[in-house]
């Protein structure tokens, strides 16, 4: 993986790996829970187009 990564990512390679990708991070003291109510019902939204620079 690490010749597929370009080199100024090298020192972040880690984040690229499979069995990082496939757990949550550790928790945190500042993790926060996302309650919803039981009303909640998901809409669909727009998507944005993102334009390469």
């Amino acid at each position: 993986i690490k010749r597929l990564v370009p080199p100024e990512y090298h020192d972040f390679w880690k984040v690229f790996s499979k069995h990082k990708s496939e757990r949550f991070p550790e928790a945190k003291p500042w993790d926060h829970a996302i309650d919803l109510k039981d009303t909640f019902k998901p809409r669909k939204g727009h998507i944005c187009q993102i334009q390469e620079m």
